[in-house]
């Protein structure tokens, strides 16, 4: 098949325009069909986390991000109903983890229009939008994407891969005959957005009230007088009422106080827990809302599609450019997003879910000051950063590890490299030669660490390891001879 385009992207969300973004710092092109005339002007996800600024520092925009949003260098959870902070939860102990140590708190909107100038300047990427995904067919060699533009003509997009980051409703994932498997929660969540601007803007946060009978009630803080209200409401009330002045005067009251507002935005929701069986068939690929839905609490949904971009992008390039197989490196990405979103994401957001929104109202406040205690405890606090902020996630599973390694389908245990980058080889303690032929062969970086820095990858010396270009160790091995090297390089990087 001739192609069109290499990658045809369905969805002009942040998971499209990420990997619009990722393919494009890779040098491959592609082209981004969204059904809506642009983006949209207000969202739901609130907060980049930490691994995704990795990211967004792999793709050169993490300067303009952190511009556009609130960069927090802790957050102090407030109980509104006794006035009293609970904890602090500092955030600076990541700083011996990641070169990106502190969240940033900024509307889906912004993130996506930093994301949208980011990928215009690489001029690798197109978004085409008022343009509508309705099908696709594909055979080994490729696919065609059945698109219908602003005028109503249809026509078929030819591609060597299809990508649907289209959202719940995944025109792709319907093509490909999947659906989202799972629950849906017994309860519907109000997000609302409010400026105010006055000495309000200096309470702490988040601010929540755990005694409400409607349910629990928070507020979060974006920076430049923006807040988002979130909460459960009622099952059968109408948007109308919910979303009214009156309701939603009524939260801010609660939270913040009395004094003036103005309400920006309001939409209600369902939250889900359901993910894809599959997130490959053949060359057609899904990422994303279109693979996967969790709760919103901890905020991971975006962050976690922003992931699947990352983890995606390389495979794509290596097969397109690099010559690297097919089946392997698709089957891996299915293998570890799939168990990533399964294993950490909706265990983690299921679990806050059933504390913060679906515990008994006079349970509520005492498991919330549980958590408090934990907090205050180092080694726990650590796990709850690592957890939170997403730089604990590990692949457990994966056709392309081999080797073995406490480290193995961890991010790399340098800060730099676990950003991502070109793929690097490490040795330790190994001989010199190797590090040059391995270069010439297998055309990755090398670098060599001496003791001290060998220590955080805990390994007993000699050892090599191979660093992926989304920053997790892909093959790691102790005193390994350059044969088993060349293998270890090759496995990991699906150039079998």
């Amino acid at each position: 098949m001739s192609y069109d385009v290499p990658v045809a992207i369905s969805g002009a969300g942040p998971v499209g325009l990420s990997l619009g973004l990722g393919l494009a710092r890779l040098g491959v092109r592609s082209v981004i069909y969204e059904k809506a005339p642009e983006l949209p002007p207000h969202s739901r996800a609130g907060a980049v986390w930490q691994r995704t600024l990795e990211i967004f520092r792999d793709w050169g925009m993490i300067d303009d991000l952190k511009r556009e949003g609130l960069v927090a260098t802790s957050i102090r959870p407030t109980d509104v109903d006794v006035n009293r902070t609970l904890f602090t939860l500092d955030f600076s102990p990541l700083a011996d983890e990641t070169l990106e140590p502190l969240p940033v708190l900024i509307p889906q909107d912004r993130t996506e229009a930093v994301l949208l100038a980011a990928l215009q300047r690489t001029g690798l990427c197109e978004v085409r939008f008022r343009h509508e995904v309705l099908g696709l067919t594909q055979d080994d060699d490729g696919v065609a994407m059945r698109v219908r533009d602003e005028t109503g003509t249809e026509s078929d997009v030819r591609a060597a891969f299809v990508v649907g980051s289209d959202g719940g409703h995944s025109a792709v994932r319907a093509a490909l005959g999947l659906t989202l498997d799972g629950k849906t929660y017994p309860l519907r969540i109000m997000l609302a957005d409010v400026e105010i601007d006055d000495a309000r803007n200096d309470l702490p946060w988040p601010r929540f009230s755990l005694k409400r009978k409607a349910g629990f009630a928070g507020v979060l803080y974006f920076g430049r007088g923006l807040w988002r209200l979130i909460g459960p409401v009622p099952s059968d009330a109408a948007d109308e009422v919910v979303l009214s002045d009156e309701a939603i005067a009524e939260r801010v009251q609660l939270l913040l106080g009395p004094g003036p507002f103005k309400a920006v935005w309001a939409s209600t929701f369902k939250i889900h827990a359901r993910h894809a069986r599959r997130f490959v068939i053949g060359r057609a690929i899904l990422a994303g809302d279109a693979a996967h839905l969790n709760s919103p609490a901890g905020g991971q949904g975006m962050n976690t599609g922003i992931g699947d971009a990352h983890n995606l992008a390389w495979k794509l390039s290596a097969i397109l450019q690099d010559g690297a197989d097919a089946a392997t490196l698709l089957a891996s990405y299915e293998e570890e997003r799939l168990g990533i979103f399964a294993n950490d994401v909706e265990r983690n957001t299921d679990a806050i879910t059933r504390v913060l929104l679906l515990s008994p109202e006079k349970l509520r406040p005492y498991l919330v000051r549980i958590a408090g205690v934990l907090v205050r405890m180092p080694f726990l606090r650590m796990r709850i950063l690592n957890t939170a902020s997403m730089l604990g996630q590990r692949y457990t599973r994966s056709s392309l590890f081999s080797g073995r390694g406490a480290v193995l389908g961890s991010r790399a245990p340098d800060r730099e490299l676990a950003c991502g980058g070109p793929a690097t080889l490490i040795l330790h303690r190994m001989p010199p030669e190797f590090a040059g032929a391995s270069e010439a062969a297998l055309k990755v970086k090398t670098r060599t660490l001496d003791a001290r820095a060998a220590r955080r990858w805990r390994m007993p010396g000699p050892f090599a390891a191979l660093v992926r270009p989304d920053g997790y160790v892909g093959w790691i091995a102790h005193n390994p001879a350059a044969g088993e090297i060349d293998v270890g390089v090759r496995t990991a990087l699906g150039r079998r």
